[in-house]
């Protein structure tokens, strides 16, 4: 077609329609074949063909083309775009793939894994729902419906040729199975795939992951309703993917440093595990990578109207509380949620998809409402009405919709509309933007404005300009709504409405707080505590709230001097309120005080407390200058260097909880730890692994040592030694309950010999105990759960050895005992791996771990990577031998069942190392220490580049005196043992002083062990671990330097 266009190229201008259409067609081509991206130019399509036309003569010809090819052109803000209209005819330009673009295939790769997410299989009208939902992802110039149409063919085909190369070889590569299934696949796609970029883009799209629905794939988090036999409970839906913006985390990032994603607040009380780390970007990158690390996503009992926040913590103990995407607290009268999940009752599970007014694809959803508010059709006659399905713990009643409703409230004075089976998704949503007071922090999660803010009134994504009439506020539930044109409010707590002028439906409604902009409070000091004196506040009355043990006295004007005699607090709560209104803005203010230990909400430990690593992890350290804390472990048996840890004014613990928690595991449940600050003379608070114990005697728990849980429910649990993978609740009580019946019965079913321990939500409260009931026990097959019955702890432990070593020479044949061993390390959620004799002797059975997390998938591969924190192993001290042996038996246990069912060799083969080099990479992104050493065992490719060892020691160093973190001096190195010495490099001990040896020791250590097979001791160990927290920069350059150099 090129070459007749070149032919008739001075011809092209004489009237002659045919050549006009055959110049339209080729141009779409030629934008699907070279089109790099950036501007589109005529100039382009003149020179391949070697024309001389001006941009006028081809306007006019592409327009008579596409006109004779009865194709409409694409009009946007008014203008005709001739050149985008035979783009977008073209299809995918997949060039933009060779030149780097990566938005293309990650709008694909979204579409196509919501689509996989949906339970059952999806039709086209749900892929181009989904596709069209997503378009902010695409270049603003694609944001047309024939290309977003074009998308969701292609996405509909891959979903379906995913699903049936799943059904044939679950967990392998699709585009692989496919190859061999459903040869000539590819020729079926809507899409021209004859290029390797193209053939790139496919592949990608064919792998990608599921995302639950109402998800995009990124950091974020969605509500949703589930239905339970008490009623509908609210939860919540994570995503832990994707990537964090490096300006978010300015002040936190340091160098080739992770940052941790832990839970805070009301999230950390429901999931008491850490959710993520977050991989520095590389060169020329601006965005953090999330790697998670928790299976529990699908998360119960989270409130609508709490916010959903995270605590990023830099391995220094510098921290930051954030929201996470999606998790602003949902306080609508109206909410509308997408139905997820159904049975033949109805719905069961319900995802957030609207609140206020709003227009929705979705033929049936269900509407959350007060109880007491009605809801009727918006059309009428019609027969019946909204269809009732129960109500929320806080009130809410649910409503089944199949078409379009209207909402109105109890006193008729809000009137909300649902529209469903829209051609068009629209949510209208008010958006107001100030300036946020800088003197203080709203106490509610209220914004809290310096001065009345701007409102902005958007429908879907558009922003719209609301008549005078429609943009309404008022203060209290009773006072009449104002117009905002007219008066705008000065302060107080409002509720700003968009209601519709025609109509009446609300379109929106949003609460905000607002204070004068003259406002100020200045602190000074006053005897043993602190004065505040609010200025500039005008009309606004100014109360403090009591608290237990805080001494308020009211000085002049609006001046109040505050003392704290018991139960110090970092800060103290006002109210402001106007004059005759009902609602008050609550702020928090700073209280400082000298060096302790508090919460994130102020809340003081006192010293001598007892607390447990779960506490810890949610705690501050604080003082007025450099902080230093010691940490030293306390067991009759072992004796172990403290730690130390620096920090400037305030250090979050988690890190340290971490390590505390690591410690106490290995050491043994019995021990404690000791925590000061040094030039405190105060006493230390104790740290324990739990907080409370139980016993038990003729078939009667008591429990001793428990604390209020803040008002979550205690949790009796039980696991079944021969399934110790299986917990079942034995009873479910308050702590009221508890201190009331201090004592519960077992159930009488219960049989053989059982675990039992106290739960409150993800932390386990109490050391596990073992029970022994009347009855015999279920069978077991054999294996390592044959050899939880064995009585005598000492063959019981010679039993669990025998048969590591056996599955170790036979991976194999031990698909059984792997599995049974994975499941246990997945339901652990929060008991201590140490409660199980198979799970400690795991960490002398190097094979059975490199194997257990090379065959792991990602979420589970989190769980088993923790166990380091727990046994006393080191990943990076597994014997090369072992990832080698792990990966050969991976690969067999891919290719020998093909084999078996007619496969030829050459593929399983092929199968089986893009299967094992898969399992590798991912294993490799864990940790770029395991990734050292699987490059190291010729299982993923080397490094460009090596770094030396020398400089990374100077860095060290350097490093350390620059953060005047010299901790304690210590002239010898406990690595330098006779079968150690000959590995470490002597510059060590001549070029540096000696306090740093052991540090500069213990990567080269833990390299030296993998190389040689050499077995490190519990202590060497333990150190190793604290290097890597320490100094993760050093630590991961000097491993990747001892494995993989030469030098020394």
């Amino acid at each position: 077609m090129e070459t007749l266009l070149r032919q008739r190229a001075s011809r092209l201008t004489d009237g002659k329609g045919n050549d006009a259409a055959l110049l339209a067609l080729w141009a779409s081509a030629w934008f699907r074949l070279h089109y790099e991206g950036g501007q589109r130019k005529y100039d382009d399509l003149s020179r391949a063909i070697g024309a001389s036309l001006s941009d006028a003569q081809w306007r006019e010809l592409l327009e008579q083309g596409l006109k004779w090819w009865r194709r409409p052109l694409v009009e946007r803000m008014g203008q005709r775009h001739r050149l985008l209209t035979v783009a977008l005819e073209g299809g995918f330009p997949v060039r933009v793939l060779a030149a780097g673009e990566g938005w293309l295939p990650r709008y694909l790769r979204g579409v196509v894994g919501r689509l996989l997410g949906l339970a059952a299989m999806p039709s086209p009208e749900d892929a181009f729902a989904v596709a069209d939902a997503a378009r902010d992802e695409l270049r603003d110039t694609y944001r047309q419906p024939a290309f977003i149409a074009l998308a969701a063919d292609l996405a509909f085909v891959i979903v379906e040729l995913r699903r049936q190369a799943e059904a044939v070889a679950p967990g392998l590569t699709p585009s692989t199975v496919l190859d061999q299934i459903r040869p000539g696949w590819r020729d079926e796609l809507p899409i021209w795939a004859d290029t390797d970029a193209a053939r790139r883009l496919v592949d990608g799209i064919l792998a990608a992951e599921k995302i639950g629905r109402g998800l995009s794939g990124g950091a974020g988090c969605v509500r949703v309703l589930r239905r339970t036999p008490e009623g509908w409970s609210s939860g919540l839906r994570l995503s832990l993917g994707g990537e964090i913006k490096a300006g978010a985390l300015s002040g936190l990032a340091r160098p080739g440093a992770r940052l941790g994603v832990h839970p805070h607040g009301v999230l950390a009380r429901i999931l008491g595990e850490e959710l993520a780390f977050l991989d520095p970007p590389g060169e020329d990158e601006d965005g953090w990578r999330l790697r998670p690390l928790t299976r529990r996503t699908e998360l119960d009992n989270v409130p609508l109207d709490v916010p959903i926040d995270v605590l990023i913590q830099s391995p220094d103990g510098a921290a930051r509380v954030m929201p996470w995407p999606g998790g602003e607290p949902e306080r609508s009268d109206v909410i509308t949620f997408n139905i997820d999940k159904e049975d033949a009752t109805g719905p069961t599970v319900l995802i957030l998809a609207a609140h206020g007014s709003a227009s929705l694809r979705a033929e049936r959803v269900v509407v959350t409402a007060p109880e007491d508010w009605t809801l009727s059709w918006e059309q009428t006659p019609c027969d019946g009405g909204p269809l009732p399905i129960g109500r929320t713990a806080d009130g809410r009643g649910l409503w089944l919709v199949d078409q379009s409703v209207l909402v109105k409230s109890a006193e008729g004075g809000l009137l909300y509309c649902i529209k469903t089976n829209a051609t068009e998704e629209f949510r209208d949503r008010i958006e107001l933007r100030g300036f946020l007071v800088q003197d203080f922090d709203g106490a509610d999660g209220l914004s809290v404005f310096a001065g009345a803010p701007t409102v902005s009134c958007f429908k879907g994504r558009t922003l719209v300009k609301p008549l005078d009439k429609e943009l309404l506020w008022r203060r209290g539930g009773g006072d009449p709504w104002e117009e905002w044109a007219r008066r705008r409010p000065l302060a107080g707590v409002i509720d700003v409405m968009w209601r519709d002028a025609q109509t009446g439906f609300v379109r929106d409604r949003v609460r905000a707080a607002i204070v004068p902009r003259s406002a100020r409070v200045r602190r000074e000091r006053e005897a043993g505590g602190w004065r505040y004196e609010f200025e500039g506040f005008g009309e606004l009355e100014i109360a403090p709230e009591p608290a237990e043990g805080l001494r308020i006295e009211r000085h002049s004007g609006n001046s109040f001097a505050f003392t704290f005699f018991s139960h110090p607090s970092r800060q103290v709560i006002f109210a402001l309120r106007m004059p005759n209104a009902g609602r008050s803005i609550r702020i928090a203010l700073p209280f400082p005080l000298p060096d302790g230990i508090a919460g994130w909400d102020g809340r003081i430990v006192p010293p001598g407390s007892e607390i447990t690593p779960a506490d810890l992890g949610d705690l501050v350290a604080f003082g007025g200058g450099k902080l230093t804390l010691c940490c030293e472990l306390k067991h009759a048996e072992i004796g172990v260097p403290a730690r130390y840890v620096s920090g400037d004014q305030e250090v979050g613990l988690r890190p340290l909880s971490e390590r505390i928690r690591s410690d106490l595991a290995s050491a043994g449940i019995d021990a404690w730890c000791s925590l000061s600050i040094i030039g405190n003379s105060s006493p230390p608070w104790r740290v324990r692994l739990f907080d409370s114990e139980v016993r038990c005697a003729d078939g009667v728990v008591s429990i001793a040592g428990i604390h209020d849980t803040g008002g979550g429910m205690l949790v009796l649990a039980g696991r079944p030694v021969i399934a110790p993978a299986e917990e079942h609740q034995l009873a479910s009580l308050d702590f009221a309950d508890f201190v009331n019946r201090p004592s519960v019965d077992l159930p009488a079913d219960m049989d053989g010999t059982w675990w039992i321990y106290l739960r409150s939500g993800p932390v386990v409260r109490s050391r596990p105990s073992i029970v022994s009931r009347p009855g015999p026990p279920p069978p077991v097959s054999g294996g390592l759960a044959a050899t939880a019955l064995i009585i005598s702890a000492s063959d019981r432990h010679a039993a669990i050895v025998d048969r590591m070593r056996a599955i170790s020479a036979d991976l194999d044949s031990a698909g059984e005992d792997i599995r049974w061993l994975r499941d246990l390390i997945s339901s652990l959620n929060g008991l201590p791996a140490s409660t199980f004799d198979a799970l400690v002797a795991l960490a002398y059975a190097p094979i059975v771990l490199a194997h257990l997390l090379l065959s792991a998938d990602e979420a589970a591969q989190a769980t088993i990577w923790r166990l380091e924190s727990e046994l006393p192993f080191l990943w990076a001290a597994l014997p090369l031998n072992a990832w080698r042996a792990a990966a050969n038996a991976l690969g067999r246990s891919i290719a020998e069942p093909l084999i078996k069912a007619g496969w030829e060799f050459a593929a399983t083969a092929a199968l089986g190392k893009q299967t094992v080099d898969a399992a590798a990479s991912r294993t490799g992104h864990l940790d770029p220490v395991v990734a050292a050493a699987l490059a190291a065992a010729n299982l993923i490719p080397r490094p460009r580049s090596i770094p030396s060892i020398l400089d990374a020691a100077q860095d060290f160093v350097r490093r350390t005196y620059d953060r005047g973190d010299l901790g304690v001096s210590k002239q010898t190195s406990l690595f330098r043992t006779s079968e150690l010495a000959a590995f470490l490099p002597e510059s060590f001990a001549t070029k540096f002083d000696p306090m740093h040896l052991e540090s500069l020791d213990a990567p080269v250590a833990a390299a030296s062990a993998a190389k040689s097979g050499i077995t490190l001791t519990p202590t060497q160990i333990r150190r190793c671990k604290e290097a890597a927290a320490v100094d993760p920069t050093y630590y991961v350059s000097a491993y990747a330097a001892a494995l993989l150099n030469t030098e020394r």
